[in-house]
């Protein structure tokens, strides 16, 4: 068992990239063994891009804080919080799955307040001059303790709601020999996906027991109110929506909304059910062409 396995690496890139976008941090995902879960990273100034592409600073500053970080965070279950030997804001919130250490989701590059950077550290290992090193953290944000703590309490959030909850359901699922009863929506067009989310009027809920489509009822909606979607889904109890393509706002509307997004999917809506009751991944088999990397990931939706 991997973070792969719980959100497919376009879904862990969603959410470093909503934590930069929040926070203003280079947001990270690591796996238990300390690797980068997606690779793209974000940079919140000009100092941390040049500390990891130097091998000794890298070894001095950045592996050390986040070997220490991630070590403390699986030791005691609780997200740390402190400086890396730049000075610089570092935060590390483990990531459990059934008592498993799975990896942790952070960020770091901001100055505490009141904090200094320690530019003759810097300036040592990377090879350059204090002046430089003072050039590279001009501009440099600061963060709060408040705004630190607020940081902390978002990503234990997310990772509760959009992570631990999804997983031991799924786990409960596949202890069964056959699926329970649930249901399913589709957007549908003269039988087929509806190949593109924003176009679509029509839904088919589908609900499913002991992997066969038991019954079938449409709805309509509007794809300009995503929200509102997610909402009626809830209320009709159907917690995943299969779909082919989707822009981003609609996707991450519905994602919010507690649905579970299956996208990217083409094919006839029978032959796509009919995977799908088996507790089988779509992908690759029903994935739109060119959207293989996005929608497999070993079948996992976007949670």
């Amino acid at each position: 068992m991997v973070l792969t396995d719980i959100l497919p690496t376009r879904g862990w890139a969603q959410f470093e990239k909503t934590l930069f976008d929040r926070f203003a941090i280079n947001s990270a995902v690591y796996d238990h063994s300390g690797t980068g879960v997606t690779g793209m990273p974000r940079w919140c100034n000009r100092l941390c891009p040049q500390i990891k592409a130097n091998p000794d600073s890298l070894a001095a500053i950045c592996a050390p804080a986040n070997q220490h970080f991630m070590a403390q965070a699986q030791k005691t279950r609780k997200s740390v919080i402190g400086e890396c030997d730049a000075g610089l804001i570092k935060i590390s919130v483990p990531i459990f799955v059934d008592n498993k250490f799975m990896g942790t989701a952070g960020g770091c590059g901001r100055l505490p307040e009141g904090g200094t950077v320690e530019t003759f550290l810097i300036a040592k290992t990377v090879g350059l001059s204090e002046a430089q090193v003072s050039g590279l953290c001009h501009g440099l944000g600061t963060i709060s303790p408040k705004k630190t703590q607020e940081m902390k309490n978002f990503i234990e959030t997310w990772i509760a709601d959009r992570v631990d909850g999804r997983l031991k359901q799924s786990a409960e699922s596949r202890q069964t020999s056959k699926m329970k009863t649930m249901k399913v929506a589709v957007t549908v067009w003269e039988g087929r996906i509806s190949p593109v989310f924003d176009a679509s009027r029509r839904l088919l809920i589908a609900e499913i027991e002991d992997d066969r489509v038991t019954d079938r009822s449409y709805v309509f909606f509007d794809p300009g109110r995503p929200g509102n979607l997610a909402k009626t889904l809830a209320m009709l109890d159907v917690p995943v929506l299969i779909c082919g393509a989707v822009s981003q706002a609609p996707a991450t509307s519905i994602v919010d909304g507690g649905i579970t997004l299956i996208p990217f999917i083409a094919g006839e809506v029978d032959r796509v059910l009919q995977l799908y009751a088996k507790g089988s991944p779509l992908a690759p088999t029903f994935a739109m062409p060119g959207c293989h990397d996005e929608t497999s990931n070993g079948g996992n939706p976007l949670h």
